[in-house]
């Protein structure tokens, strides 16, 4: 120790090392190594303590990493266990709707759906259980898989029984055809065979009639077996004196004339009051001599009331009709908006019937029944009119709503009266507003309004406004049949891009311009691009869609595309296209592109 020199220092005097020196001097060599024990002792504890942190810490990184890897496996299990459950709700799923297909088996499928539906609270339990216990995870997955193979097992058998339950069902269906066809033979034979009775009636009627009216002496008692039967079985024409003052008589009170003669028939109506005419319509070609008398009971400034019509044939009277209103109507055709075509609405016992008319009505406006006859049929001749056949004029189907509510009403339930009525009465709101609906953000508000417009202008009718509109190749065929699309029901805008031919400085949109971009250019191809090629065209292309018949869903395209060839120019509609359900262009549409 008296060796040990203090290091060099710059400081002047006594210095605690110097103090630390004579203390250790004094105390001697043992103290000192006591005090490098005890400092040592210290130095290896801090050490340790330090080492046995870092186990610590380590051990605790372990156990983290052991949780998390434990917990990813579970996630793991779980996932698996979901798609596995799914599976076996989509089979159960499957099977629930094939068993609402069979009414005759719906509880043996309910008894079974309600055992899939144990069968999948008893898997979510097992779920619940492989979570809980990641361990046992793999096995029970394992027993989870082999239920799920008895349950497309047992899906399987029954789709077998569904099989065989239809063949069932085919077979029986084909035995009521069968019954309904034997049915339908039995029903026309006791059709003739009424029609056989009703004819010998009428006979023995007639028979009895020239009996009574006889100048010969009669026995007494004939003469009243004689008026017993014709009070019986019905006087032809009081029949129809009754039938014209009863308003609520139908064509069952007229079967009684079935089998009447021919003859007979035209001298009865000569002259039996209560009608204001009558007429027959023969069948030119016809070698059976086939006549259609009708008999109108009441007319009106547009509307025939109560007709009467009857058929004879080898010259008696076979069957017999009856109409309650008959009005000829004017109104757009079901499928191009620009033709007119003129309709017969008629009711029977509340059924109600809008027929198209085949043939041009000659006259000036008017028409009558003897008229519409002919324009059905030219080969049929009119002749032997009895009493006073005025004009009727023709009306529109909103005329026909004031005219006619009722009856307008009952329209609706005819599939041809209800799409004419739809088209008449969204026509009657379309606006520039609401024609179009919405069209993406970014399309010209200039281009709209010309768009909006011309349909506007085709719904009207307006042909000096629709050609402000539209280009020269646009057909009128095409604006008819689409302004007919657009009063559909299922009518809708889907879309709209735009495409440029040579575009202007102007015509290029913007960073901020919406949907219509320059990328939706670039990415759209044109459906087909740029009608014209001058330098500065653009074309701004419209879809839409609609149903190609009610009812269905609106799976038809169209196309419409506007056109300018300048900044400074008006938009015009330049194409129709119809794509039709499956995406091809059709014939009637593909002449303007």
């Amino acid at each position: 120790m008296a060796n040990v020199q203090p290091p060099p220092s710059p400081v002047t005097g006594r210095t605690p090392w110097d103090a630390v020196t004579e203390i250790a001097g004094r105390l001697g060599p043992l103290v000192l190594a006591a005090a490098v024990f005890v400092g040592g002792s210290m130095w290896f504890y801090i050490e340790f303590a330090k080492i046995n942190q870092e186990k610590v810490v380590l051990a605790r990184q372990v156990e983290t990493s052991a949780k998390e890897a434990e917990a990813r496996t579970r996630a793991q299990y779980e996932e698996q266990l979901r798609s596995q459950l799914n599976s076996l709700l989509q089979v159960s799923k499957h099977v629930g709707e094939q068993q609402e297909q069979q009414i005759k088996i719906a509880s043996e499928f309910h008894e079974l759906h309600e055992t899939k539906l144990k069968q999948l609270t008893a898997l979510e339990e097992k779920t619940r259980q492989l979570i809980a216990d990641s361990r046992e995870a793999e096995r029970k997955a394992g027993v989870l898989q082999e239920q799920a193979n008895r349950a497309l097992a047992e899906q399987k058998r029954t789709q077998e029984d569904l099989d065989t339950t239809r063949s069932r069902l085919r077979s029986v269906q084909a035995e009521l055809e069968a019954k309904e066809k034997q049915l339908a033979v039995k029903e026309r034979e006791l059709d003739g065979r009424a029609t056989q009775i009703q004819g010998l009636q009428s006979e023995l009627v007639e028979f009895a009639s020239r009996f009574i009216d006889s100048d010969n002496d009669v026995d007494a008692d004939l003469i009243a077996v004689a008026r017993t039967i014709v009070a019986s079985f019905g006087d032809p024409a009081g029949v129809l004196v009754g039938f014209a003052a009863d308003a609520a008589a139908d064509r069952k009170m007229l079967e009684k004339l079935v089998g009447l003669p021919d003859d007979k028939l035209q001298a009865i109506v000569a002259s039996v009051p209560g009608f204001d005419f009558w007429f027959r319509a023969g069948d030119l070609d016809s070698r059976a001599g086939e006549q259609i008398y009708f008999g109108v009971i009441g007319q009106e400034s547009h509307a025939l009331r109560r007709i009467a019509i009857l058929s004879t044939r080898e010259n008696k009277v076979v069957d017999i009709e009856y109409a309650q209103d008959v009005i000829m109507v004017d109104g757009p055709s079901e499928t191009n908006w620009l033709v007119t075509q003129r309709l017969i609405a008629s009711r029977n016992n509340g059924r109600v019937d809008l027929d198209k008319v085949r043939g041009p009505i000659a006259g000036d406006g008017s028409w009558d029944l003897a008229r519409f006859i002919q324009a059905e049929d030219r080969n049929v001749r009119i002749e032997g009119l009895q009493g006073d056949m005025r004009p009727l004029r023709i009306v529109s189907f909103p005329d026909l709503k004031v005219l006619e509510p009722e009856l307008y009403g009952r329209l609706t339930d005819n599939r041809t009266g209800r799409i004419r009525i739809a088209q008449v009465e969204r026509a009657q709101a379309v606006t520039p507003d609401n024609v179009l609906g919405t069209l993406p953000d970014g399309f010209p508000d200039d281009a709209r309004a010309v768009l909006a417009q011309t349909l506007v202008a085709v719904v009207a009718r307006d042909p000096e406004a629709m050609r402000r509109y539209v280009l020269r190749q646009v057909q009128d065929e095409q604006l008819g049949e689409l302004a007919s699309l657009v009063l559909g029901p299922d009518f809708a805008v889907t879309g709209a891009e735009r495409l440029l031919c040579a575009p202007l400085a102007a015509d290029r949109p913007g960073p901020s311009a919406g949907p219509v971009t320059q990328q939706a250019i670039q990415s759209a191809p044109p459906p087909p691009a740029c009608i014209g090629t001058e330098a500065g065209a653009s074309e701004l292309v419209v879809h839409a869609r609609y149903a190609e018949q009610p009812g269905q869903p609106a799976e038809g395209r169209i196309r419409l595309t506007l056109r300018r060839s300048g900044d400074q120019l008006p938009w015009a509609l330049a194409a129709i296209t119809d794509l039709g359900a499956d995406g091809r262009v059709s014939a009637v549409h593909q002449r303007s592109n």
